[in-house]
C-alpha cells in the first residue's frame, strides 16, 4: 500500500496545477504502467507552468516505483519520487526573481543496501535573462537524510550563460556554474564551466571548437556511518575542422582529448588513518574522416587512432592499521591504443538496384607495466559487409547480402595463452517486401554460424572451441477483412545446434539442438476516428534435444498459448492511452525425468499521456 499512497500526490498536485493557471503547450504528464510477471512498475512523469497575475511559475514531478514478489509472496519495493517548483516574477530591468524549491523521497528495499534518502531543499534568487547574457544567484537551506543521518545547513548557487555571440565572425557560447552546499557534516562542491565556439569560413569549411571543465566534490555515509569524500575532475576539449576540398569532396578531421581524475578518501573506523584512492584516466581520439557524394556513388570513410592511460593509486596514511582492514587489491595501471579503419560504399545502378559494402579493420593493443599481471594482450576485428537490393516494381522490393566478422585474441604471456581464441561468425540474410493496396507480404530468411576456435585445445585435456549455428524465418501478412477490419498472420521458425569444434578438420561434435517455432494471428480493429485495438491469440512451441555418445533424444518440450491484446485511444484534446498485453500459460515436460509443470506468464502495459 506504501507505492499506492505515494501515487495519490500525483494526480491531487496535477489537479491543483490546473485550478491555478492555464498550462503551455509543452505542458504535458505521462503516466505507465508495466507489469512483468512478478514485478510490478508505476511510473509519472509531469510538468507544467502557468500564470497568477504578474507571477509565472513552473513545477515538475518525477515518480517510479516498483514492486517485486519472492517466492516467499513477500512484497518488496523500491520507489524514488523528485519534485521541483518555481515561482518568479518582475523586476526592474530585465531582473527577476525567483523562488525554487526541490524534494526527493527515495526509499530501496531490493537491493540488499541501506540507500533510504529524504531531500528538502528551498533557494531564493535573482536572475537577468537577455539575449546575449544571462546571469542568476540564489541562496537557501538544504536537509539531507541519509543513512538515518539528519544533516542541514545553508546553500549557494550561480550561474553566468553566454548565449552565441558573434564577435569577429566567431560564434560563441559559454557557461559557468558554481554550487555549494555546508551540510552539518558534509560538504559538497560543484563547478562546471563550458565554452564554445565556431566558425564557418566559407561555404563547406568550418572549425568548431568545445572545452568542458568541471570539478565535483561530493561527501556521503557508508554502512559504518562514517563520513568518505570523493573529488572528481573532468577536463574535455573537442576540435572539429571541416573543409570542402572540391564539389563532391570533403573532409572532416577531429581531435579529442579528455582528462578524468578522482580522489577518495576513507577513515578507518576506531583510527585516525585514511585511506585514499586516486584513479587518473587520460583520452586521446583523432579521427579523419573523408566523403565523397557523385549522385549514384556515395562513399564514406574513417580513419581512427585512439590512446588511453588509466593510472591507479592507493596511500594509507598511518601504518598503524592492520592489512585485513585494507580494501581490494589497486587494479594495475594500464595503457591501449586502436588503430581503426572503416568506410562505407554506395553505388546506385540505375532507378531499380543499388549495392552496399561496408567494411571494418581495428587493432587495440593493451598492457600493463606491472609484472605481475598476465592481462596484456593484442585484439585484431575485421568485418566485412555487401547488401544488394532490387526493387521490382513500386511496393515490390528483395534485399539480399552477407556479412563477415573476425576477431583475435593473443595474450602476450604463456600464463594466460591457453586463452587465445578466434571467433568467426559468417551470416547470409534475404528477404522481400511486398504492398499493394491493403495487402501487405514480408518474407525474411538468415542463416548465422558462429565459431570460437581457442588455439591450444589439443594441448589441453578440456575441449573449448564450440561452434553455434542459427537458422531464422519469419513471414508477416496483413489482408483485408471487409471494408476497415485488417488481419495479420505472423510466423517464425528458429532452428539451432550447438557443439564442440574441430576447427583445423571443420568437424562438430553436436551436443544440443533446439526448434522453436510461433504462431500468432491478430484482427486489427479500427472504431472511429480516435479508438483503435487488435485481438489475437499466440502459440509457441520450444524443443531441446541432448546428443550424447552419437545417441539423439528428446530433452525438454515447453508449450506457451494465450491471448493477446491492445487497445489505443488518440485524440486531439483528450489523453493518449494505450493498453497491451499478453497473458499465457506454459506447459515445461522435462522428458528424461517425466516431469510436467505449469504455470503463467503476464505481460501488462497501460500509458496515458497528456498534452495541454
Amino acid at each position: 500500500m506504501k507505492a499506492f499512497r505515494i501515487i495519490i500526490v500525483v494526480p491531487v498536485f496535477m489537479w491543483g496545477a490546473l485550478i491555478f493557471g492555464q498550462a503551455a503547450t509543452s505542458d504535458s504528464t505521462l503516466f505507465r504502467f508495466q507489469q512483468q510477471n512478478s514485478t510490478y512498475r508505476w511510473s509519472n512523469i509531469f510538468q507544467y507552468s502557468g500564470r497568477i497575475s504578474q507571477l509565472s511559475y513552473d513545477v515538475s514531478n518525477s515518480f517510479i516505483s516498483t514492486m517485486t514478489e519472492v517466492q516467499s509472496a513477500q512484497k518488496q519495493w523500491k520507489d524514488d519520487q523528485q519534485f521541483r517548483g518555481r515561482l518568479y516574477g518582475p523586476m526592474p530591468g530585465k531582473w527577476l526573481w525567483e523562488l525554487q524549491g526541490n524534494l526527493q523521497w527515495y526509499n530501496d528495499e531490493q537491493s540488499g543496501y541501506f540507500n533510504d534518502s529524504r531531500i528538502g531543499a528551498a533557494a531564493l534568487g535573482i536572475r537577468r535573462e537577455a539575449r546575449a547574457l544571462n546571469f542568476g544567484v540564489s541562496s537557501g537551506y538544504k536537509q539531507d537524510i541519509r543513512r538515518q543521518f539528519v544533516d542541514t545547513g545553508p546553500t549557494l548557487a550561480g550561474e553566468l550563460s553566454l548565449n552565441r555571440a558573434n564577435w569577429a565572425g566567431y560564434k560563441t557560447s559559454g557557461m559557468l556554474q558554481l554550487r555549494g552546499e555546508n551540510l552539518d557534516t558534509r560538504q559538497n562542491r560543484t563547478y562546471v564551466t563550458r565554452w564554445l565556439v565556431s566558425k564557418e569560413f566559407a561555404p563547406g569549411v568550418s572549425d568548431h571548437l568545445s572545452v568542458n571543465v568541471s570539478q565535483r566534490k561530493r561527501s556521503y555515509y557508508l554502512a559504518s556511518g562514517i563520513v568518505e569524500e570523493r573529488s572528481e575532475t573532468r577536463q574535455h576539449l573537442e576540435n572539429q575542422l571541416r573543409y570542402r576540398v572540391f564539389d563532391p569532396f570533403s573532409v572532416r578531421l577531429s581531435t579529442e582529448y579528455s582528462r578524468d581524475q578522482t580522489a577518495i578518501e576513507t577513515p578507518f573506523v576506531g583510527s585516525a588513518a585514511v585511506q585514499q584512492k586516486d584513479r587518473a584516466n587520460y583520452n586521446l581520439r583523432n579521427s579523419l574522416g573523408m566523403f565523397l557524394d557523385t549522385g549514384p556513388f556515395r562513399n564514406e570513410m574513417y580513419i581512427r587512432y585512439e590512446v588511453q592511460q588509466n593510472l591507479y593509486r592507493t596511500d594509507v596514511r598511518d601504518t598503524v592499521v592492520a592489512p585485513s582492514q585494507l580494501r581490494r587489491q589497486t587494479p594495475p595501471n594500464d595503457n591501449s591504443n586502436t588503430l581503426q579503419l572503416e568506410g562505407k560504399s554506395r553505388l546506385g545502378i540505375g532507378y531499380q538496384d543499388s549495392l552496399q559494402f561496408t567494411a571494418l579493420a581495428m587493432r587495440m593493443q593493451y598492457n600493463t607495466p606491472d609484472s605481475t599481471n598476465y592481462d596484456d594482450r593484442d585484439e585484431v576485428r575485421y568485418r566485412y559487409g555487401l547488401e544488394y537490393i532490387h526493387l521490382f516494381a513500386p511496393g515490390f522490393r528483395w534485399r539480399t547480402g552477407g556479412e563477415v566478422l573476425l576477431s583475435h585474441y593473443a595474450y602476450l604471456y604463456s600464463q594466460r595463452s591457453a586463452e587465445n581464441y578466434w571467433n568467426r561468425v559468417y551470416r547470409l540474410f534475404s528477404g522481400v517486401h511486398w504492398k499493394r493496396h491493403r495487402w501487405e507480404w514480408h518474407t525474411s530468411a538468415e542463416v548465422l554460424a558462429n565459431y570460437y576456435d581457442y588455439e591450444y585445445d589439443d594441448l589441453l585435456q578440456q575441449v573449448r572451441s564450440i561452434a553455434f549455428r542459427h537458422m531464422v524465418y519469419r513471414q508477416q501478412i496483413y489482408h483485408p477483412l471487409g471494408q476497415r477490419w485488417q488481419g495479420q498472420f505472423r510466423f517464425d521458425l528458429q532452428l539451432e545446434d550447438q557443439g564442440r569444434l574441430d576447427w583445423t578438420a571443420f568437424v562438430e561434435e553436436l551436443i544440443l539442438e533446439r526448434e522453436i517455432g510461433e504462431i500468432e494471428y491478430k484482427i486489427l480493429v479500427p472504431i472511429g476516428q480516435t479508438l483503435s485495438g487488435n485481438l489475437g491469440y499466440r502459440y509457441q512451441r520450444r524443443i531441446d534435444w541432448r546428443i550424447k555418445e552419437g545417441k539423439k533424444f528428446t530433452a525438454e518440450r515447453i508449450y506457451t498459448q494465450g491471448p493477446v491484446f491492445q487497445v489505443r485511444y488518440r485524440s486531439h484534446k483528450l489523453p493518449v492511452i494505450v493498453w497491451e498485453g499478453t497473458l499465457m500459460d506454459v506447459t515445461q515436460v522435462d522428458v528424461q525425468q517425466s516431469n510436467t509443470t505449469k504455470y503463467p506468464i503476464s505481460h501488462l502495459r497501460l500509458q496515458a499521456f497528456w498534452r495541454w
